[in-house]
């Protein structure tokens, strides 16, 4: 069942330190002030929203990462995959990140860690995932799933309202 906890000061500061390298101006999106509380629901996920409804961050799998919704408003240091427009249909509809469908590849992806996946022609944020190899290893594929995908555009936290 599906509940909401208010988030703790410790917590906050937790949070801060596992991923204030990996966002620019994370303070002001979980601010002191506001009220932070979490929404975990039934799959073990945790959607982190300040005020009880701007959903900032989402903690899936051992990973924490922004809301797509809010990725145009933030400077991220999270190393990307451009992907073919050919991908964007199967990728927003959940899909892991397969090879073929990738046009370039960031040189600081170590395997086991967060990508921003994003499309060649604007460079759209699309979805975020876990890296499955390390770039040198995904350059040398021709076939197969690169990256594990946790959370894209059209998802059940992408649209997620209380």
């Amino acid at each position: 069942m599906a509940k909401i906890e208010s988030v703790s000061s410790r917590e906050r500061k937790e949070i801060l330190e596992i991923i204030g390298k990996m966002i620019e101006g994370l303070d002001d999106l979980l601010p002191k002030k506001g009220k932070t509380t979490k929404y975990l629901n039934e799959k073990g996920e945790v959607g982190y929203l300040v005020n009880r409804s701007n959903l900032v961050l989402i903690k899936k799998n051992d990973f924490y990462f922004p809301c797509l919704k809010i990725v145009r408003k933030i400077k991220m240091n999270i190393p990307k995959i451009i992907v073919d427009l050919g991908a964007i249909r199967f990728v927003t509809n959940g899909a892991d990140i397969m090879r073929p469908g990738i046009t370039k590849i960031e040189e600081n992806i170590l395997e086991g860690s967060l990508v921003l996946i994003v499309e060649e022609k604007n460079g759209a944020a699309l979805a975020f995932g876990k890296s499955l190899y390390d770039a040198v290893d995904m350059e040398m594929m021709e076939n197969g799933r690169v990256i594990e995908n946790l959370h894209y555009l059209k998802d059940d936290w992408f649209n997620f309202e209380i």
